[in-house]
């Protein structure tokens, strides 16, 4: 029988910001602990990352920059981007992040904004390189990021891989953001709007998301979902540490995963987000993601009665206007 999770509001990352500020009534578990070397020998305990998005290091390399090549007026190119690695901080490792950009053939476009779309579990899809490809031929210059270093971070069995998986996924779309050098609207569907909406959160440059099926708080969508990779960790894991059910499972992530994309929502930005619920999704599951709409301050939203996939596509397809729509009247707003 599954063991039913209450979703309940969470305060972690304000309270942890007072902690920063008020240092002595705060323990020495606040601070940055070992490397995520150390963190994995011991998988049942985790480094509290929470203070690498305090340190966040703008400085960024360009190492690579591919052919560019021309599709329906739109000029498209691969770049390779290195900054500070948040996860092994003082090391000479940098993260890595490779990007598509789209680009505008006529370079007449005066809208002020650019677009940065996040993909899903799998990378790019044909669906993300369509909007990308409409949108630059409305004049807009579109990022898709592609990849970066942790990338696979999710599958590895210690419990601090989830953490570390999305605070390079932080900052990897961070570093994205100061190439393009110009406030953006962040796009992203399933694990790519949960990162899109912590990005939201942490970068004052993104002036509006569009979220689709995305949810949280993260341990109630890591306990919950049937998507294969965390299905199947959730099933090692308790197997090889004899967790005993959904629950223990529930809790022992409560005390591991320190970052969620609620943490970072806040109600006041509701008219800058728009939102597509699959209400019957189990990927992440729809009270995850009513959750997540909750915690924005219910902005708009447009369900769909279908499962996770198909809620993707339908929002891409049926109401890519609406989406195109959104996207560049927050990019005409100075």
């Amino acid at each position: 029988m599954k063991t039913k999770i209450n979703l309940k509001t969470r305060s972690t990352l304000s309270a942890f910001v007072v902690c920063l500020t008020l240092t002595s009534a705060c323990s020495t578990s606040a601070t940055r602990g070992p490397t995520s070397v150390d963190s994995e020998a011991n998988p049942l305990v985790s480094v509290d990352l929470r203070p690498e998005l305090l340190q966040y290091d703008a400085k960024i390399t360009l190492t690579e920059t591919g052919p560019v090549k021309t599709h329906n007026h739109c000029n498209i190119k691969r770049i390779v981007l290195a900054g500070r690695d948040p996860v092994v901080p003082g090391s000479n490792s940098s993260e890595v992040v490779s990007a598509f950009i789209y680009t505008p053939k006529e370079s007449s476009s005066t809208l002020p904004g650019k677009v940065l779309i996040n993909p899903p579990t799998g990378g790019i899809t044909p669906l993300d390189r369509g909007l990308a490809q409409s949108l630059c031929q409305k004049g807009a210059e579109v990022a898709v990021l592609e990849t970066w270093s942790g990338y696979d971070e999710p599958g590895k069995i210690d419990f601090g891989s989830h953490d570390r998986a999305s605070i390079r996924a932080i900052f990897a779309a961070r570093y994205v953001i100061e190439y393009l050098n110009a406030p953006i609207t962040i796009l992203g569907s399933s694990v790519g709007a949960i990162y899109s909406s912590m990005i939201m959160g942490q970068d004052s440059r993104v002036k509006a998301g569009v979220f689709l099926v995305g949810g949280a708080p993260m341990v109630d969508v890591l306990t919950l979902t049937d998507q294969k990779i965390p299905a199947t960790l959730r099933e090692e894991r308790m197997e090889q540490f004899h967790i005993a059910d959904q629950k223990a499972y529930h809790d022992l992530l409560e005390k591991n995963v320190r970052i969620s994309a609620s943490d970072f929502a806040s109600s006041s930005r509701a008219q800058d987000i728009l939102m597509f619920v699959g209400l019957r999704d189990t990927t992440v599951p729809t009270a995850t993601q009513i959750f997540l709409w909750k915690a924005w301050g219910q902005p708009e939203r447009i369900d769909f009665k279908k499962n996770h996939v198909d809620t993707i596509v339908a929002a891409s397809v049926l109401r890519k206007h609406k989406i195109m729509k959104f996207i560049l009247a927050h990019a005409k707003t100075p």
